[in-house]
């Protein structure tokens, strides 16, 4: 099926608003207000532009934000918001849907023993739309609607490169 530009359209404000309202809130690093403001403006023309990872860091990279924190933040925050608003697609499809986890599955993938979380072996988990991806760590049970949801852990959140799919 083809996606319908009014489809784009609300997932590009779905991504969008959520930067605007949640975006930069668990940050390592102690920011401004000000700079939060740039920074989102930077991520969100990012989405409205189509721009990969490395463009988007390139717009970002600053005095205040060497190289590899502007990756870090671009790679979380998009991330983030992409997976946010793939689930809000999902849940307005109107039909009954269950998700799966995919994991980028190389040497960067965080897994145990090596990290405390693990979403290598998450890759192709499948669960109910409203029921949680239960992640294995060795600091605590966390329960995460998709990769990237807000309410993780920085352990989990920082630097995923995971995505949901829906079946």
């Amino acid at each position: 099926a083809q996606i319908k530009s009014t489809e784009v359209e609300r997932w590009t404000w779905v991504i969008n608003e959520y930067l605007r309202s949640n975006g930069l809130l668990n940050l390592s690093i102690e920011i401004t207000n000000t700079l939060r403001k740039q920074i989102i403006k930077v991520l969100q023309k990012s989405v409205e532009e189509g721009w990969g990872i490395e463009e988007t860091v390139r717009q970002l990279n600053t005095a205040k934000f060497p190289k590899w924190m502007a990756t870090r933040i671009v790679r979380t925050e998009l991330a983030k918001a992409t997976n946010t608003g793939a689930y809000v697609g999902a849940m307005d499809a109107g039909i009954e849907l269950e998700k799966m986890w995919i994991s980028a599955t190389d040497s960067r993938t965080r897994f145990i023993p090596r990290n405390k979380y693990d979403h290598l072996h998450m890759d192709g988990k499948i669960v109910g739309m409203d029921d949680g991806f239960v992640v294995p760590s060795l600091e605590n049970v966390e329960s995460l609607l998709y990769p990237g949801d807000p309410k993780g852990s920085a352990g989990n959140l920082i630097n995923c490169r995971c995505c949901v799919a829906f079946v």
